[in-house]
Protein backbone atom coordinates (compact mmCIF):
# COMPACT_ATOMS: atom_id res chain seq x y z
CA UNK A 1 0.00 0.00 0.00
CA UNK A 2 1.08 3.28 -0.49
CA UNK A 3 -0.01 6.65 0.84
CA UNK A 4 1.95 8.94 -1.23
CA UNK A 5 -0.91 9.47 -3.56
CA UNK A 6 -3.49 9.81 -0.53
CA UNK A 7 -1.36 12.45 1.12
CA UNK A 8 -1.52 14.92 -2.05
CA UNK A 9 -4.83 15.10 -1.70
CA UNK A 10 -4.93 17.66 1.55
CA UNK A 11 -2.81 20.17 0.66
CA UNK A 12 -2.58 23.60 2.67
CA UNK A 13 -4.90 25.60 1.13
CA UNK A 14 -7.81 22.85 1.63
CA UNK A 15 -6.55 22.19 5.08
CA UNK A 16 -6.71 25.82 6.50
CA UNK A 17 -10.23 26.24 4.75
CA UNK A 18 -11.72 23.03 6.62
CA UNK A 19 -9.59 24.67 9.77
CA UNK A 20 -11.55 27.25 9.46
CA UNK A 21 -15.17 25.65 9.12
CA UNK A 22 -14.12 23.02 11.78
CA UNK A 23 -12.44 25.58 14.17
CA UNK A 24 -9.99 22.70 15.07
CA UNK A 25 -7.55 20.22 13.74
CA UNK A 26 -7.17 16.51 14.28
CA UNK A 27 -3.82 15.42 15.55
CA UNK A 28 -3.27 11.31 15.04
CA UNK A 29 -1.11 9.01 17.12
CA UNK A 30 -0.93 5.88 16.05
CA UNK A 31 0.79 2.60 17.27
CA UNK A 32 2.90 1.07 18.25
CA UNK A 33 2.43 -1.21 15.12
CA UNK A 34 5.04 -4.21 15.94
CA UNK A 35 5.44 -6.34 13.04
CA UNK A 36 2.26 -4.57 11.58
CA UNK A 37 3.00 -2.26 8.77
CA UNK A 38 0.07 -4.07 6.47
CA UNK A 39 -2.25 -2.78 9.27
CA UNK A 40 -0.72 0.69 9.87
CA UNK A 41 -0.66 1.71 6.47
CA UNK A 42 -4.42 0.84 5.70
CA UNK A 43 -5.48 2.62 9.12
CA UNK A 44 -3.38 6.07 7.73
CA UNK A 45 -5.00 5.51 3.98
CA UNK A 46 -8.58 5.10 5.69
CA UNK A 47 -8.23 8.01 8.02
CA UNK A 48 -6.98 10.24 5.45
CA UNK A 49 -10.10 9.57 3.07
CA UNK A 50 -12.85 10.05 5.88
CA UNK A 51 -10.91 13.21 8.19
CA UNK A 52 -9.86 16.16 6.22
CA UNK A 53 -8.71 18.41 9.37
CA UNK A 54 -5.57 15.90 10.12
CA UNK A 55 -3.01 18.57 10.44
CA UNK A 56 -0.05 15.65 11.41
CA UNK A 57 0.49 11.69 11.75
CA UNK A 58 2.41 10.71 14.68
CA UNK A 59 3.87 7.12 14.97
CA UNK A 60 5.58 5.81 17.65
CA UNK A 61 6.51 2.55 17.07
CA UNK A 62 8.61 -0.12 19.01
CA UNK A 63 9.37 -1.68 15.09
CA UNK A 64 12.64 -0.79 13.50
CA UNK A 65 11.51 -1.78 10.20
CA UNK A 66 8.48 0.69 10.64
CA UNK A 67 10.61 3.58 11.86
CA UNK A 68 12.97 3.02 8.98
CA UNK A 69 10.32 3.14 5.86
CA UNK A 70 8.65 6.01 7.29
CA UNK A 71 12.17 7.70 7.43
CA UNK A 72 12.50 7.13 4.18
CA UNK A 73 9.57 8.29 3.08
CA UNK A 74 9.91 11.37 4.92
CA UNK A 75 7.04 12.87 4.44
CA UNK A 76 6.74 16.39 6.67
CA UNK A 77 2.92 15.39 7.94
CA UNK A 78 4.10 12.24 9.31
CA UNK A 79 6.83 11.79 12.10
CA UNK A 80 8.01 8.50 13.65
CA UNK A 81 9.77 7.27 16.82
CA UNK A 82 11.44 4.28 17.94
CA UNK A 83 10.50 4.65 21.60
CA UNK A 84 11.85 0.91 22.67
CA UNK A 85 12.70 -2.47 21.56
CA UNK A 86 9.67 -4.78 21.70
CA UNK A 87 8.01 -5.20 25.55
CA UNK A 88 5.04 -7.38 24.91
CA UNK A 89 1.87 -6.53 23.99
CA UNK A 90 0.87 -4.65 27.42
CA UNK A 91 3.87 -2.52 28.27
CA UNK A 92 4.49 -1.09 24.64
CA UNK A 93 0.63 -0.54 24.12
CA UNK A 94 1.15 1.95 27.32
CA UNK A 95 4.55 2.98 26.01
CA UNK A 96 3.21 4.01 22.53
CA UNK A 97 0.88 6.74 24.32
CA UNK A 98 3.10 8.09 26.49
CA UNK A 99 5.56 8.45 23.31
CA UNK A 100 2.97 9.83 21.14
CA UNK A 101 2.43 12.59 23.70
CA UNK A 102 5.50 13.15 23.70
CA UNK A 103 6.02 13.16 20.26
CA UNK A 104 3.43 16.04 19.98
CA UNK A 105 4.40 18.04 22.88
CA UNK A 106 8.09 18.69 21.55
CA UNK A 107 7.12 18.95 18.31
CA UNK A 108 7.51 22.74 16.90
CA UNK A 109 3.68 23.39 16.19
CA UNK A 110 1.15 26.03 16.20
CA UNK A 111 -1.09 24.04 18.36
CA UNK A 112 -4.69 25.34 18.95
CA UNK A 113 -6.59 24.81 22.53
CA UNK A 114 -9.36 23.77 20.37
CA UNK A 115 -7.39 20.84 18.68
CA UNK A 116 -8.36 17.20 19.30
CA UNK A 117 -6.05 14.52 19.33
CA UNK A 118 -7.12 10.93 18.22
CA UNK A 119 -5.14 7.76 19.84
CA UNK A 120 -5.43 4.45 18.38
CA UNK A 121 -3.59 1.26 17.56
CA UNK A 122 -2.83 0.16 14.23
CA UNK A 123 -5.19 -2.44 13.90
CA UNK A 124 -7.85 0.64 14.75
CA UNK A 125 -9.26 2.59 11.79
CA UNK A 126 -12.45 5.00 11.20
CA UNK A 127 -15.48 3.45 9.98
CA UNK A 128 -18.59 5.83 11.31
CA UNK A 129 -17.83 9.55 10.78
CA UNK A 130 -21.52 10.37 12.74
CA UNK A 131 -20.45 8.00 15.77
CA UNK A 132 -16.69 10.08 15.98
CA UNK A 133 -18.18 13.24 15.44
CA UNK A 134 -20.74 12.73 18.60
CA UNK A 135 -17.68 11.75 20.48
CA UNK A 136 -15.63 14.98 19.09
CA UNK A 137 -18.82 17.16 19.96
CA UNK A 138 -18.55 15.93 23.68
CA UNK A 139 -15.02 17.46 23.59
CA UNK A 140 -16.33 20.30 22.59
CA UNK A 141 -19.12 21.13 25.44
CA UNK A 142 -16.86 20.89 28.67
CA UNK A 143 -15.20 17.22 28.19
CA UNK A 144 -11.18 16.53 28.18
CA UNK A 145 -11.58 12.79 27.04
CA UNK A 146 -13.53 10.82 25.32
CA UNK A 147 -13.38 6.77 25.46
CA UNK A 148 -14.84 3.57 26.67
CA UNK A 149 -15.30 1.92 29.86
CA UNK A 150 -15.27 -1.71 30.13
CA UNK A 151 -17.44 -3.34 33.02
CA UNK A 152 -14.78 -5.35 34.36
CA UNK A 153 -16.81 -5.57 37.86
CA UNK A 154 -19.94 -7.22 36.29
CA UNK A 155 -17.69 -9.45 33.39
CA UNK A 156 -14.27 -9.88 35.21
CA UNK A 157 -15.09 -9.44 38.68
CA UNK A 158 -12.36 -7.06 39.30
CA UNK A 159 -12.96 -4.15 41.96
CA UNK A 160 -13.05 -1.38 39.39
CA UNK A 161 -14.25 -0.90 35.79
CA UNK A 162 -10.97 0.69 33.60
CA UNK A 163 -10.93 2.86 30.53
CA UNK A 164 -10.42 1.61 27.42
CA UNK A 165 -7.40 3.19 25.61
CA UNK A 166 -7.06 1.13 22.04
CA UNK A 167 -8.92 4.35 20.46
CA UNK A 168 -9.91 7.46 22.90
CA UNK A 169 -10.08 11.09 21.83
CA UNK A 170 -8.62 13.77 23.90
CA UNK A 171 -8.57 17.81 23.62
CA UNK A 172 -4.97 18.80 23.01
CA UNK A 173 -4.95 21.01 26.03
CA UNK A 174 -5.02 18.23 28.44
CA UNK A 175 -2.17 16.49 27.40
CA UNK A 176 0.84 18.31 28.90
CA UNK A 177 -0.29 17.99 32.32
CA UNK A 178 -0.44 14.03 31.93
CA UNK A 179 2.59 13.69 30.19
CA UNK A 180 4.85 16.30 29.66
CA UNK A 181 6.55 14.27 32.29
CA UNK A 182 5.69 10.94 32.41
CA UNK A 183 8.45 8.60 30.87
CA UNK A 184 8.61 5.55 29.29
CA UNK A 185 7.94 2.64 31.77
CA UNK A 186 10.71 -0.20 31.78
CA UNK A 187 8.29 -2.43 33.33
CA UNK A 188 5.39 -2.74 35.29
CA UNK A 189 6.82 -3.96 38.43
CA UNK A 190 8.38 -0.37 38.80
CA UNK A 191 5.32 1.52 39.46
CA UNK A 192 4.67 -1.00 42.28
CA UNK A 193 1.87 -2.41 40.85
CA UNK A 194 1.73 -6.69 41.52
CA UNK A 195 -1.52 -7.08 40.80
CA UNK A 196 -3.09 -5.29 37.68
CA UNK A 197 -0.15 -5.10 35.16
CA UNK A 198 -1.96 -3.93 31.94
CA UNK A 199 -1.87 -0.84 29.78
CA UNK A 200 -5.86 -0.23 30.61
CA UNK A 201 -5.00 0.20 34.50
CA UNK A 202 -2.11 2.66 33.72
CA UNK A 203 -4.11 4.65 31.18
CA UNK A 204 -7.22 5.05 33.72
CA UNK A 205 -4.76 6.09 36.64
CA UNK A 206 -3.56 9.17 34.15
CA UNK A 207 -6.99 10.20 33.15
CA UNK A 208 -9.10 9.93 35.97
CA UNK A 209 -8.60 13.35 37.45
CA UNK A 210 -9.71 14.59 33.67
CA UNK A 211 -13.79 15.18 33.19
CA UNK A 212 -14.11 11.68 31.20
CA UNK A 213 -17.29 11.01 29.21
CA UNK A 214 -17.10 7.04 28.91
CA UNK A 215 -19.10 4.44 27.28
CA UNK A 216 -19.72 1.26 29.25
CA UNK A 217 -19.25 -1.66 27.14
CA UNK A 218 -19.41 -5.50 27.97
CA UNK A 219 -18.68 -6.89 24.99
CA UNK A 220 -15.95 -7.49 22.59
CA UNK A 221 -13.47 -4.97 22.17
CA UNK A 222 -12.89 -6.14 18.50
CA UNK A 223 -15.20 -5.29 15.40
CA UNK A 224 -17.16 -1.91 15.24
CA UNK A 225 -16.73 -0.22 18.70
CA UNK A 226 -18.75 3.21 20.24
CA UNK A 227 -16.49 5.69 18.88
CA UNK A 228 -16.95 5.05 15.62
CA UNK A 229 -13.76 2.79 14.96
CA UNK A 230 -13.05 -1.08 13.69
CA UNK A 231 -10.86 -2.74 15.49
CA UNK A 232 -9.68 -5.74 13.54
CA UNK A 233 -9.58 -9.06 15.04
CA UNK A 234 -6.76 -10.26 16.14
CA UNK A 235 -7.55 -14.22 15.19
CA UNK A 236 -10.23 -15.98 15.75
CA UNK A 237 -12.49 -13.85 18.73
CA UNK A 238 -15.46 -15.78 20.31
CA UNK A 239 -16.66 -13.18 22.49
CA UNK A 240 -19.88 -11.31 21.92
CA UNK A 241 -19.71 -8.38 19.47
CA UNK A 242 -21.58 -5.14 20.40
CA UNK A 243 -25.28 -5.32 18.95
CA UNK A 244 -25.71 -1.74 18.23
CA UNK A 245 -29.16 -1.49 20.13
CA UNK A 246 -28.00 1.47 22.06
CA UNK A 247 -26.64 3.30 18.93
CA UNK A 248 -28.52 5.90 19.72
CA UNK A 249 -28.65 6.46 23.40
CA UNK A 250 -24.81 6.50 23.88
CA UNK A 251 -23.77 10.26 23.25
Amino acid sequence: MDIYYIMTLYNEDNINVLERELSYSIYLIIGPSYNNLEKLLYTINNNLKLLKNIKKIYLPTNDINIYNYFTELNNPNITVYKFAENQGHQLSCYNSIIAGMKMLLIDNIDINNNDKVIFSHEDCYINNLELLNKAINKLNNGYDVVCREFNAVKMQNYKYNYYMNDTFIININCIKEIYNNKDILLNFNSEGNPIYRFCEFFFTNDIKKLKVYSIIYEHTTWWDTELGFYHIPSGYCRNIKWDKKNIDDIY
